[in-house]
């Protein structure tokens, strides 16, 4: 008996014991056979692993070569295929010619009980199965020698998930093919059949297109206990990958197993990437994925492919993939409804439908409602959805209009209801949506025009495939809120006039709510007229103090603020928040959202305790009016936090957002423009925190949300794409902030104009980059520009203008205008220190800018002075290991080096030189820079070797030009390099190359003789130094 064969024997043996048994059993026979160990020990493993390829494959594997060419029944074996489901495949046909139809034949080399018994449950199942998507059985009998086989269909085709994604199929056209692969798993169900291995290679697509489900040779007969085992994670070959957590659990296995695998299936066809990506391919790894973690959106990871899903098959996915089994769709055919539904526009089941997205399914429906007049405008005119939506139900066109006519004359109290659901639909359109309905239309109409004209499969799929990319660089929520601007808006203002002239109150509740929707998508200007009109009839009718004319005069202040009047804003604002708390008192919900605008202009004035204030009344408010986690109540939070952040309380701020996050996602949806504000304020914290990666991570995340939800255009967006530049900015890629922060620029003056305080904040930004990249003219011009629009439009104490002042003194000090300098830096923290007080973080960075320019004076006692309080206060604030932390460490011990304190320079310059490389990276400037200066300190104690170790041994030859931003860096490490070269100098070779480095380190700085004076000085000490050693050495003495 081979080793292989009695191995096998043994197994069949130790399978069937438990645990501890099994373990004792092993070394019974291992002690009789040593040799038998590492086999038994790896069908054990393959086992375990549930790794049906690896087992089955074993088990097939003859020592001789395989039987291709021999007959087997009436079978003539033509070739192998491979090793599947209970043992070695091959493709065969008839021996006796009677028809050359190939088969797959299916058999066992080697004949144990248990694979035996396997072989025939398949046959009796595939016997049992009669469906066209289903591999039939043709014949089952015994070899020669006495193994069983079987005989079935043969597929001559792909994968399923390499024929979809070879063909770059769109989502319609995969959902209409996984139709016919459910129906097929449906059947087997109705015939009490769980496939229980559902995966991409067990789903062939045959040469014409249709799917072939193979492969039942782990299935299970629901009414069959005797087949309990198999439903054992330990004992059953199935596939990880695709297998649900009740079977890697090893818990018992129903049909919604199957449904579980197809959800997976169709995630990764619909993505094009497996839900769990994994490395650890074995049964534990996935257990973890599956169970302990949750897979992307497939909309989102479809994005890696270019390719775009509606938002509505996440939800199909997710349910079909719920890790409970009684959460999944009960059945496939309840699984393929909703995907029908989809296909045909109809809301689908798996998402909690509102009455937003069944009207916005309607639409798609009955597109000639939409093209007669928008959906607000209908709704407006006589609660014409109300009807539609019945009308659809019914079916009757005429019996819309009868709904829509008795709905006008119905009581107060049903003319109430009518109104709160038309304010509800303006305050949920969802332009994202809108704009991916527009999309759908544009791809659907192509392929139909495409399909009538035939010009065939291959040319269609070309023409698609161009199509999706001239729309790649298209963004339909521009396109939708453009739409809804003309068709809507428009349309409903006009139709509330007419509709509701003889009931002023319902048109001025109508208005309103048009105007708080057009400020909430960003068109402030079209906003301006209905705000005005419902806040005069409220006025007008209700009297000053009724909370509804509250509520229009703050919202109107409000809409001010947004359009960047901030004066004019104030009264409306501060009257407002007065009588609603001295009328309606506190635990009113009118008091809370009128405080918290008032806190919103207070804080945009940098009134910042003031603001405290204002969120605190609206906080205490919101819990009394409000039930816990009300959307209005979040929102009033979240701006708490920004408050906290702006107050320099960074920490504080970073726990808010993130407590906040998680429930805004859960109450809200993660891309509601809510919780975008509140991820996009997260990313601010991380920024200040100096986590750039993970504030990068959650800006892009923002960005991507609101660019997708809200438009390319909306100033929410704008914000995010500055934050993005400003990271960039930090992480020291120049190029990309200088590009993210001109596309900001850019859009920033239709959205705001030039004159708003944030197009001001984007341009400023820009001006920053501007002078670290060394283009001063430039940045001068802006500089100018910018300090003389925030006087005029904000004042001389703004916050945002002393930013502007500060930011132009800066410049001139880069310029060496120190009399131009030092009475604007001066006067930035004189203001500030009054204004916010000594430990507030902007006064902090006026104190950096009064440090500056005393380094720049050579006061360096003041210069101490200064950057020993500011780097105090930021390692308080912000930490030890922050970036610009580890800066002004940097900074302070170049001027404890150059005052002669070189051991407590040493302490901030080897911190900064360790610590920047790792949050900044080792090639970021201000990391470099850090290098040089503690190699600068290291010369001043002697060390030269360490010296020149720390700035590397490459340097540059003379004909190398760096780029203008680089020759300060590199001009300081070559008077660095220069003075180690000096000081280890023992030959006249050593004291030349010493020499060319100084003199061609010295050319460099002399570019930036302004910013770079004393490391200019450093480097013409160095060449005298040099020439002092150079000169001892020739004549003898000894150096």
């Amino acid at each position: 008996m081979s080793t292989q064969t009695e191995a096998l024997r043994h197994f069949e043996e130790l399978i069937g014991l438990p645990e501890v048994e099994r373990e004792k059993a092993l070394e019974r026979i291992c002690a009789q056979r040593p040799g038998l160990r590492d086999e038994l020990l790896a069908l054990l493993a393959a086992d375990t692993e549930a790794e049906s390829v690896h087992f089955l494959a074993y088990c097939a594997i003859d020592l001789d070569a395989d039987r291709s060419g021999q007959q087997v029944g009436p079978w003539r074996l033509e070739r192998l295929i491979g090793h599947g489901g209970m043992g070695s495949v091959y493709q065969a046909c008839r021996a006796d010619g009677q028809h050359r139809r190939p088969v797959a034949l299916k058999m066992l080399r080697f004949d144990f009980p248990d694979l035996r018994r396997r072989l025939m449950q398949e046959q009796k199942i595939i016997a049992a199965l009669n469906h066209p998507n289903i591999a039939g059985l043709l014949d089952a009998g015994r070899d020669e020698n006495g193994a069983p086989y079987v005989a079935m269909d043969y597929i001559d085709g792909q994968s399923i998930r390499d024929y979809c994604l070879g063909r770059e199929l769109d989502s319609r056209r995969i959902i209409t093919l996984f139709l016919k692969v459910l129906d097929a798993v449906q059947y087997a169900h109705s015939h009490l059949v769980v496939h229980r291995d559902l995966k991409p290679g067990n789903i062939l697509i045959d040469e014409h297109g249709h799917p072939r489900l193979l492969d039942f040779g782990i299935a299970k007969l629901l009414d069959e206990s005797t087949d309990e085992q198999l439903t054992r994670t330990g004992q059953s070959p199935l596939t990880p990958d695709y297998a649900s957590p009740e079977q890697l659990l090893g818990e018992a296995v129903s049909t919604a197993s199957d449904i579980y695998a197809l959800g997976v299936l169709l995630y990764e066809l619909l993505a094009g990437q497996h839900p769990f990506p994994q490395n650890d391919h074995s049964h534990g790894a996935y257990q973890r994925a599956s169970i302990d973690s949750l897979p992307p959106r497939p909309s989102r990871a479809a994005r890696r492919t270019r390719r775009r899903l509606p938002r509505e098959l996440d939800h199909v996915v997710f349910k079909a993939m719920a890790r409970e089994p009684e959460q999944r769709y009960r059945t496939c055919a309840e699984f393929g409804d909703d995907l029908r539904r989809f296909i045909e526009g109809h809301p689908v089941l798996a998402v909690h439908a509102g009455w937003r997205y069944r009207t916005v399914k309607f639409v798609s429906r009955h597109r000639y409602f939409f093209a007669a007049g928008s959906l607000v405008a209908m709704a407006l005119a006589g609660t014409t959805i109300w009807a539609v939506i019945q009308a659809d139900k019914a079916g009757r066109q005429a019996r819309a209009a009868q709904i829509a006519e008795a709905a006008a004359q119905r009581s107060a109290q049903e003319l109430e209801q009518v109104v709160k659901f038309q304010e509800r639909q303006l305050a949920e359109l969802d332009p994202h949506s809108l704009g991916q309905q527009i999309r759908q239309q544009i791809v659907d109409r192509r392929r139909t025009v495409l399909e009538q004209s035939e010009p065939g499969p291959v040319e269609t799929d070309a023409a698609m495939a161009r199509l999706e990319e001239q729309l790649e660089g298209v963004n339909f929520s521009d396109l939708a809120l453009q739409s809804l601007d003309e068709t809507i808006f428009g349309r409903a203002l006009g139709v509330i006039g007419q509709e509701f002239g003889d009931q002023p109150l319902v048109r001025a509740r109508l208005l309103q709510a048009v105007a708080d929707t057009l400020r909430e998508l960003g068109r402030y200007d079209s906003a301006d007229d209905p705000q005005a009109r419902a806040l005069a009839i409220r006025n007008e009718l209700l009297g000053e103090t009724h909370p509804d004319t509250l509520l229009s005069q703050s919202n109107h202040g409000l809409l001010l603020l947004r359009r960047g009047e901030l004066e004019q804003a104030r009264p409306s604002l501060e009257a407002a928040a007065e009588r609603s708390l001295a009328v309606l008192g506190i635990q009113h919900e009118v008091t809370a959202s009128t405080h918290n605008n008032l806190g919103l202009w207070q804080q945009a004035q940098g009134m910042l305790d003031e603001a405290a204030a204002s969120y605190e009344t609206a906080l205490g408010s919101a819990r009394l009016a409000w039930p816990e986690g009300h959307a209005e109540a979040l929102t009033i939070a979240n701006n708490k936090g920004l408050l906290l952040w702006e107050q320099g309380h960074y920490r504080e701020a970073r726990g808010r957002f993130e407590a906040l996050l998680p429930e805004l996602r859960k109450r809200m949806g993660e891309r509601h423009p809510k919780t975008l504000l509140t991820q996009a304020n997260l990313g601010l914290v991380l920024h200040d925190l100096g986590e750039l990666e993970e504030a990068m991570s959650q800006t892009e995340a923002a960005l991507d949300g609101r660019r997708d939800i809200l438009g390319a255009e909306h100033p929410d967006t704008l914000v995010s794409m500055n934050n993005v530049a400003l990271i960039f900015m930090r992480m020291g890629d120049l190029g990309a902030a200088e590009e993210w922060f001109r596309q900001a620029i850019e859009r920033s003056s239709g959205a705001f104009g030039d004159q708003h305080s944030t197009s001001m904040t984007f341009l400023s930004n820009l001006t920053a980059l501007l002078r670290t990249q060394g283009r001063l003219e430039e940045a001068g011009y802006y500089a100018k520009q910018l300090l003389e629009q925030s006087e005029t439009v904000l004042g001389a104490e703004h916050p945002e203008t002393l930013h502007h002042r500060q930011s132009l003194g800066m410049l001139h000090l880069q310029r060496g205008d120190l009399g131009l300098a030092e009475p604007m830096l001066n006067s930035v923290y004189e203001i500030r220190s009054q204004l916010f007080g000594e430990d507030h973080p902007d006064t902090h960075f006026a104190m950096f800018g009064l440090a500056v320019l005393a380094t720049r004076r050579d006061d360096l006692d003041t210069a101490y002075g200064h950057y020993h309080t500011i780097v105090e206060a930021s390692r308080q604030n912000r930490g030890s290991m922050h970036p610009e932390t580890l800066v002004l460490k940097h900074n302070l011990g170049n001027v404890l080096m150059r005052l002669g304190r070189l051991e407590e320079a040493e302490a901030h310059l080897r911190t900064a030189a360790d610590g920047l490389p790792e949050v900044l990276g080792s090639e970021h400037a201000n990391a470099r820079m850090a290098r040089i200066s503690l190699a600068a300190l290291l010369n001043e104690q002697g060390q030269f070797e360490q010296a020149l170790e720390k700035v590397g041994a490459s340097l540059p030859h003379e004909s190398d030009v760096p780029e203008q931003a680089e020759e300060r860096i590199l001009g300081w490490k070559l008077t660095v390099a220069g003075r180690a070269l000096t000081g280890l100098g023992r030959e006249p070779e050593q004291f030349r190359e010493a020499e060319r480095v100084l003199i061609r380190g010295c050319e460099l700085l002399e570019n930036h003789r302004v910013t770079a004076h004393w490391q200019l000085r450093a480097c013409h000490k160095g060449l005298e130094t040099l020439n002092e050693t150079w000169g001892k050495s020739e004549s003898g003495v000894d150096t």
